[in-house]
C-alpha cells in the first residue's frame, strides 16, 4: 500500500467490484495508527493480507446485511498466511477465509478471518449475510 499525496489515506490496487479491470481502494491512515495502538494485534499485523484479498478473490458480495451498508461490498479470499507479528507469520489453518469489506466508495473499514461454509471457499452463512454476489472466481 502506497500513502496518497495528502497522507490521510494508503491506497492499493485491486479488483473493480462493478467492472473487469482494475480500481483504487483506500484505507485512512487515521484507521490504520488506531489499529496499531488500539486494536488486538491481530487486526494490525492482517492488514497485510489486504492487497492479496482484494485482487485474489475468491468472491465479491455486495449489498451487506447491515444497516448503512445496504451498497457496500465483501471481498472473500483464500489467503495462506496470518501475521502474528512484524516479523512473524503462521499456515491459516483449514476451513478459515479472510473478508475484506469495503464502502461503496471503494474505503476499505473492516477485514478479519472467518469459518468457511463446508467444502467452500465462502464465508459460512454467506447466503443470509450478502444480498448478492456479483464475482467469483472459476478456480
Amino acid at each position: 500500500m502506497t500513502l496518497n499525496k495528502s497522507k490521510s489515506f494508503c491506497v492499493q490496487q485491486g479488483k473493480c467490484p462493478e467492472t473487469d479491470g482494475n480500481c483504487e481502494f483506500k484505507i485512512s491512515t487515521q484507521k490504520i495508527l488506531w489499529c496499531h495502538k488500539m486494536a488486538p494485534p491481530h487486526v494490525f499485523y492482517n492488514l497485510r493480507n489486504i492487497p492479496f484479498a482484494i485482487s485474489r478473490p475468491n468472491a465479491i458480495f455486495k449489498g451487506l446485511q447491515r444497516e448503512g451498508h445496504e451498497n457496500s461490498y465483501c471481498y472473500v479470499a483464500s489467503v495462506a498466511r496470518r501475521f502474528v507479528s512484524d516479523s512473524e507469520s503462521l499456515p491459516v489453518q483449514d476451513g478459515f477465509v479472510f473478508l475484506v469489506f469495503v464502502s461503496s466508495n471503494l474505503e476499505i473499514f473492516d477485514w478479519r478471518f472467518e469459518p468457511n461454509a463446508t467444502n467452500s471457499k465462502l464465508p459460512k452463512n454467506h447466503e443470509v449475510r450478502f444480498k448478492q454476489m456479483i464475482w467469483s472466481s472459476k478456480a
